[in-house]
């Protein structure tokens, strides 16, 4: 780890030989394959060391030099991994300043899905945004993930059931000495068919914890296992949140009993409820309830569905369905938080495989779409995402003029892209034009979030309804008309191209 005298030493000296290069020198490399090249463990702690060092106004200049002299893509996003959770903590919410470490998977997908000439625009944002979480932490009081005493730590033997007894015991001090222990003796595997259980068992934080297992998986299998621990530390913390309530262990939160009573209905599934036949009048008769259902109501639903043998692919289909038909009621936040959630549940689903924790994350996730229903208040659209029409527009560039008329008026921009998709339009050309407003107009993380989790939502559904969701996700995308990102404006006057 570098010494702070040295370190600014090198800030100094760094900034000199930027002054005479600037940003014209900075080079451009094809991020979208050495984004999954794995680091140098040595290499990214001292990477580390530098974004927590560096002053926030120093920060983009220092990183634009030492990619100059090498730094690649896959070092810096593995370094704003491990600085975001060895530095941020995730409360008082899992939210907030925490999302520095959340939307890092969404960072990822926008970088290599983006040309080249942008493609490190995205690291870059990401490392400011890392800037501010950590000086709201400061204020919160400079919490850092601190270093836990071997003598602390279950004996291998017993470091798995000592993980569970901790986390259906919300005790945090038990629960991270013995994640630690399991992150060097069990299988991946198994640790995230607990964290997926474990993410999706409360409602706490509007879907954050459920998000932030996801993330951390998908991270690790970008940045490599090596990397586990702290990404690891961190997730559970985040997991056992319960601020400002009793332990919910020994309580009966609203919060916690989707979950026990949704074990109950879990039971009534029949024994081969995976292997069912795709039923599209199934999901319009599940997207129906869940407008106005409440959470057991739906729950029954999907269960007495799954009995008469429907496909669970046409259940998760309503669930994206009705969260795409919120943030068309209302561009919110609550909306947004629906569509990134049922995000995370869904790619835990797809990635358990135990047949219990898919049928309890399928049963989570049409808990949550019912209480992110309840959530919403005040002015509400009355759209439905299967009952709305497509809308031509004249303009011969007609993906760029949509953009355009969605920064004024999100409905119309909606059905014109329909119509586009509908008339056989790349829609790949529409999540183009989204990733790249997204980079140049964010208004903070929840755009990077949003953008990416629809996208992928939109490969997840059943393909007749393709075009319907991702129609109704301009609702939230940002339109080419968008003020501009200051950290963009400040970049702006350099060009990243290649040597």
């Amino acid at each position: 780890m570098i010494n702070r005298r040295h370190f600014l030493q090198w800030s100094r000296n760094g900034a000199l030989l930027l002054a005479a290069g600037g940003w014209s020198c900075l080079r451009s490399d094809p991020l979208a394959s050495s984004m999954t090249t794995k680091s140098d463990p040595k290499l990214v702690q001292q990477l580390v060391d530098t974004l927590i060092l560096t002053a926030r106004d120093r920060l983009l200049e220092t990183l634009v030099r030492q990619i100059q002299l090498g730094l690649t893509a896959a070092e810096l996003y593995s370094a704003l991994a491990l600085a975001g959770v060895q530095q941020v903590e995730p409360y008082p919410s899992v939210g907030f300043k925490y999302h520095t470490v959340m939307m890092l998977q969404a960072v990822f997908n926008t970088v290599i899905h983006t040309p080249n000439d942008n493609s490190w625009l995205p690291l870059l944002w990401a490392a400011d945004t890392f800037k501010q979480a950590q000086a709201r932490d400061t204020l919160n009081g400079d919490w850092q993930l601190s270093v836990v005493p071997k003598k602390r730590l279950p004996p291998a033997d017993q470091a798995e059931q000592a993980f569970i007894n901790a986390m259906d015991n919300w005790d945090a001090p038990a629960a991270d000495a013995a994640i630690i222990q399991c992150s060097r003796t069990t299988s991946a595997a198994q640790i995230f068919e607990w964290l997926f259980a474990y993410g999706a068992r409360d409602f706490r934080d509007i879907g954050h914890k459920a998000i932030t297992a996801s993330n951390c998986h998908r991270v690790l299998n970008v940045i490599g296992w090596h990397f586990a621990e702290p990404m690891l530390r961190s997730t559970v913390y985040a997991l056992l949140n319960h601020e400002g309530e009793a332990n919910p262990a020994h309580s009966d939160h609203e919060a916690d009993r989707h979950w026990r009573r949704n074990q109950d209905y879990l039971r009534q599934f029949p024994k081969h409820w995976q292997y069912g036949k795709p039923n599209k009048s199934a999901s319009i008769e599940l997207l129906t309830a869940l407008r106005t259902e409440h959470s057991e109501g739906a729950v029954k639903l999907t269960t007495k569905l799954l009995r008469q043998g429907v496909d669970p692919q046409s259940l998760w289909d309503a669930l994206i369905l009705a969260a795409g038909e919120l943030i068309m009621r209302q561009s919110g936040i609550i909306s947004v938080h629906a569509n990134t959630s049922i995000n995370a549940l869904h790619y835990a689903y797809r990635s358990s495989t135990t047949d219990d924790n898919r049928g309890m994350l399928l049963l989570q996730a049409v808990s949550f779409i019912s209480q992110f229903q309840q959530l919403l208040s005040g002015k509400l659209r009355t759209l439905k995402i299967d009952d709305f029409s497509p809308v031509a527009t004249d303009s011969h560039n007609r993906v760029q003029e949509i953009f355009s008329v969605a920064s004024d008026d999100r409905q119309l921009a909606s059905a014109n892209i329909l119509h586009f998709l509908n008339q056989g339009g790349n829609p790949q050309h529409i999540m183009e034009a989204g990733r790249h407003y997204t980079i140049y107009n964010n208004t903070g993380y929840h755009d990077y979030k949003f953008t990416e989790a629809a996208f992928e939502n939109y490969q997840n559904l059943s393909k007749h309804w393709r075009h319907r969701y991702l129609s109704a996700s301009v609702f939230y995308l940002n339109g080419s008309k968008d003020k501009e990102n200051p950290l963009i404006t400040q970049a702006k006057t350099f060009r990243l191209e290649q040597q």
